[in-house]
């Protein structure tokens, strides 16, 4: 195969280098969704506050994704789409997101609370951009899922390996 001009390349795999080589996962992957919770109302009340909290939060998920191999593909408003290659690892940057947003000393009148869904499968990729069921599940997961919480699938929780302390059914203190 390194024989070869990059001209017969398939376009499959030419894809897989480019996400290789842009640090984006490829193939199987496991999909983190979070959504700020009540943050339309946090934004009418208190919109200096959420500025200032919305701000710290951003910084926490980028530690948390960055520290664990995470790859951002989308945002949206409060929201953010994370691909990671492996299961544990978007399963730790969860819980590590959850930990800090936990223990961050939040502005007045904002009590910032984030829910996450998360889910492995192959997806679609068009023009940069993912689709496909893994992603809806994730979404809808983190749909289901109350501030503070984590939600994931039983894909998820049989790719994920256990940590001495277990977290089925662990959620973050209100």
């Amino acid at each position: 195969m390194g024989d070869r001009p990059a001209s017969h390349t398939s376009d499959a795999f030419g894809a897989m280098l480019c996400a290789v080589e842009s640090g984006r996962p490829s193939g199987t992957v496991t999909f983190l969704f979070t959504d700020v919770e009540n943050s339309t109302e946090w934004w009418d009340q208190h919109p200096g506050p959420m500025r200032v909290a919305l701000e710290r939060h951003d910084g926490i998920l980028e530690r948390a994704v960055t520290a664990h191999g995470g790859f951002v593909f989308s945002r949206g408003g409060d929201g953010v789409a994370v691909a990671f290659q492996r299961a544990g690892d978007a399963v730790a940057a969860a819980i590590e997101e959850q930990r800090a947003l936990v223990g961050e000393g939040w502005p007045p009148g904002v009590d910032l609370r984030v829910r996450m869904g998360l889910h492995t499968g192959e997806a679609d990729e068009r023009d940069g951009d993912d689709f496909g069921p893994p992603l809806n599940r994730a979404a809808r997961l983190m749909g289901a899922a109350h501030g503070g919480q984590i939600l994931m699938s039983a894909t998820e929780d049989r790719t994920a390996p256990r940590s001495p302390a277990s977290t089925r059914g662990a959620s973050c203190p209100h």
